[in-house]
This record gives C-alpha cells, structure tokens and sequence, in this order.
C-alpha cells in the first residue's frame, strides 16, 4: 500500500511539473504577443505623425501660393506663363 501512495505522489508531482511548464509557455506567448502588439503601434503612430506634418507641409504651401496669387493685380501674367 506504501508503494501505491509512493508512485500516486510522483504522478502528482509529475502532473504539476508540466501544468507548470505550460503556464510558463503560455505566460512568454503572452508577452511576446504584447511586445509585438506594441511596436506595431509605435510604427503606425510614427507614420500617422509623418502623414500629419506633410498635411500641414501642404496646406502651408497652398496657403503662400494663394496669398501671391492674391497679391497680383493681374491674373493674365500668371496664365501666360
């Protein structure tokens, strides 16, 4: 009877040797998954700021050209060439 409580407690410790290496695999899936998530959203943030300075690069040049624009007397001189 000894024998079978002996083989039942290395099963058992068996058992929670490998629930805990698979709590552990799945804890460094986890968090590799969060790393990975997270430069994935440095990237997109760094491209939406990139697309936000070049708006306003272009709205800028838009607005100097109408003010030129707007400073001659005489539209003819620019449509002629």
């Amino acid at each position: 009877m000894d024998e079978g409580v002996a083989n039942n407690h290395q099963n058992d410790q068996g058992l929670a040797l490998v629930l805990v290496l698979l709590l552990t695999s799945v804890g460094g899936v986890l968090a590799g998954l969060l790393v990975l998530l997270s430069a994935g959203e440095s990237v997109i943030a760094a491209r939406d700021r990139s697309s936000q300075q070049a708006r306003a690069a272009a709205d800028a040049g838009l607005e100097r050209t109408l003010a030129e624009l707007r400073s001659l007397g005489d539209w003819n001189l620019v449509l002629g060439g």
